[in-house]
Formats: C-alpha cells, structure tokens, sequence
C-alpha cells in the first residue's frame, strides 16, 4: 500500500470515528431551558469538547489504520486473498 492509499483510508477512517466520538460524553438536552439562547437548539450540549474529541479521534484512527495495515500485509490473510 503506498502512502496516497494510506492518507486515504487514514482519512476516511478519522471521519468515521469521530461520528462515533461526537455523541459521547454530551448531556443529553440543557439543564434549564432558560439557558437556551434565543435561536438556538435545546439539545445543543453547551460544551461539546470538541479538541478532547478530535485528539482521541485522531489517537484512535492511528490504531484503526495500524490494523488495517497489518491485515492487509498478514502473510496469513494474503494466502487467503491470492
């Protein structure tokens, strides 16, 4: 696998886990309905951790990807593929 194939799948992979990461962690709706701002969504969480969220996004796509590497380049797998 080169590297344009690698980047790819690195960046598909980082997308799809942080759709996986992005609900957790939040309340589920505001404390208080006066919070909400005029215009806004109640269930919007106030602090939604997005930099938390993208660092484990990125720490676990590395992971992902290092065993997607590993399962195309088993010798293992090949035999069965080829």
């Amino acid at each position: 696998m080169n590297w344009v194939t690698g980047t790819a799948f690195y960046f598909v992979i980082w997308w799809v886990v942080l759709f996986i990461f992005l609900p957790l962690g939040n309340p589920r709706e505001a404390a208080d309905p006066a919070d909400t701002e005029p215009g806004n969504e109640r269930a919007a969480p106030p602090r939604p951790y997005l930099f938390r969220k993208a660092v484990a996004t990125t720490i676990t796509s590395f992971a992902v990807l290092a065993l997607v590497f590993w399962l195309i380049d088993s010798p293992a797998l090949q035999d069965l593929w080829l």
